[in-house]
Order: C-alpha cells, then sequence, then structure tokens
C-alpha cells in the first residue's frame, strides 16, 4: 500500500463539526472498551506505571463502570495480562505492537472485532478518563468522533485519541491506520499519525467528526474546555493520583473554584485514590 505524505494533505477540518451541537445519542448499546499493557514503555508513556498502580486504575475503572449501570459483558478491557474484578474479566490480545503503546489501541480494537468480541459501537477511553456523567452513545454524521484539544484561545486544531467514538462502518479508517503504524516510519505517537493520515487526509476526514470537549475534558486549557463543555461534564481525563490534578479536578482547586466531580465518581476515587 503506498501512503499519502501529509505534506500533500490541504488542511480540512471535514464537514462534520459537532463541537458545539446539542447533545443527542444515537444508541445506549455500545462498547465500553479500554486497552492497557505492561511492557517496557516508560520511555514512551513519560512515567514509570507501576503493575499495582495499572491495576487500581483498572479496578477503579471497572467499579465506576458498574456504578453507571454498565453490564459487565460490555465492559472490555484489552491487556496482555489475566486479571479479573467484580465479575469484568480483561480480555488477552495477540497483536501488541512492541514499537509504541499507543499503537495497541488500533490494534486490539482490530483484533477484537475480527473475533466477534467487540460487535457494536464502541466507546474507547484511556484508563484515566473516567465516566462522569450518564450518556449514550453520541449522535453525528460520519462514522468516528474525537474531541480535539482546546488551548488557551478555544481554538486547536490537534485531536485527542484518549477518547474516541467509533461506529462498525469505521473499522476500514482504523485497519488504514494501523497499517500506515505499522510501517514504524512515522513515530510512536498516534495522535499525531491520526492527525496527519486521517485528520488531514480528504480521503477520510469527512467521515469523521469533532464532538465537544464534554466527553474528553482534560488537563490542558483547563478552563477555556470547561468553559466550551456541555455541563454536567461526561468524562473527565485526568490522573487522580497526581495531588495537583486531584486537587484542580476534585477538590475544586482551579480557575472557575469548583469541582468537577460528580457523586458517582467521586464515590469511585474515594475508594481507590
Amino acid at each position: 500500500m503506498q501512503y499519502l505524505s501529509n505534506q500533500t494533505f490541504a488542511f480540512n477540518t471535514g464537514p462534520n463539526d459537532f463541537f458545539n451541537a446539542p447533545l443527542e445519542y444515537e444508541t445506549d448499546s455500545f462498547h465500553n472498551f479500554m486497552v492497557f499493557v505492561i511492557d517496557d514503555f516508560d520511555q514512551d508513556r513519560g512515567v514509570d506505571w507501576t503493575q499495582d498502580q495499572s491495576l487500581n486504575y483498572i479496578k477503579a475503572q471497572i467499579d465506576n463502570s458498574l456504578a453507571f449501570g454498565w453490564k459487565p459483558e460490555d465492559i472490555i478491557i484489552a491487556t496482555n495480562f489475566e486479571f479479573e474484578h467484580n465479575g469484568v474479566k480483561t480480555v488477552l490480545f495477540e497483536n501488541q505492537s512492541k514499537f509504541s503503546q499507543f499503537f495497541c489501541k488500533q490494534e486490539s480494537i482490530l483484533e477484537l472485532w475480527e473475533k466477534g468480541i467487540l460487535h457494536k459501537p464502541i466507546w474507547y477511553h484511556d484508563v484515566d478518563a473516567f465516566q462522569n456523567d450518564h450518556f449514550g452513545f453520541p449522535k453525528f454524521d460520519g462514522d468516528w468522533g474525537q474531541c480535539r484539544y482546546v488551548g488557551s484561545d478555544g481554538n486547536n486544531p490537534e485531536w485527542n485519541c484518549g477518547v474516541v467514538f467509533y461506529k462498525p462502518s469505521g473499522m476500514d479508517i482504523l485497519q488504514y491506520l494501523a497499517e500506515v503504524e505499522r510501517t514504524e516510519q512515522y513515530g510512536k505517537c498516534d495522535e499525531v499519525i491520526t492527525r496527519n493520515f486521517i485528520r488531514l487526509n480528504p480521503q477520510y476526514n469527512y467521515r469523521t467528526a469533532i464532538l465537544n470537549p464534554t466527553y474528553n475534558m482534560g488537563m490542558t486549557g483547563f478552563a477555556t474546555r470547561y468553559k466550551l463543555a456541555h455541563k454536567p461534564i461526561k468524562t473527565l481525563h485526568f490522573h487522580p493520583d497526581d495531588a495537583e490534578q486531584y486537587a484542580k479536578v476534585v477538590e475544586g482547586k482551579n480557575e472557575m473554584g469548583i469541582s468537577l466531580v460528580s457523586d458517582t465518581l467521586k464515590q469511585t476515587l474515594d475508594k481507590y485514590f
């Protein structure tokens, strides 16, 4: 397969901008999907995640998801180790990238889709992105929806891959992205590769959608991101075991002077962090 150089792509946000659209939901039947591998990826991750720390996050995610009413069979966590907690077992996947931990997202989804373990719309989120309020699978035009990073001025064209909503009709886009990544020619960051080969690629970008930051309320551009997000916040993306981040998100030590955490999520955080 021949891959286009990103220099040939004209910048194009695509026609599907749902950043300010009212929240509407397409279905309540979708997968709650995460992936986490324990391997020698410290230099990529920028932090040494111990196994105990990893399992703590996974247990917190499982408990929080159950508290929000998820069925255990719809909580799917792809890993390279066996683990079970409160009726949810991790799912082992084989095609683990040895080049970049970030590529395991695409590889695990494609493998589990082929095996039929994943078989309906997917809400992918990092293990440090916690559900904070009830929501369904967002209604948007296209096959693939995610949020962008938000700068202090409210504008930033870069995509954040920490939360992604995949429709079954978008598996071909994911396959293309994985094939690009497997060449190991374009770096180890899936966000950069996604930007260059999907976001700026007119072959695919019209099939994607930009969603409101309520689905991925993270630490960058914090105050602006919160201002632009529909409330209540649906997903909080932060490290609760980081004292500074905990204080900002949970204790309300931020520019707005308010806690962003719902009662349901707070109960989970109190238990594990």
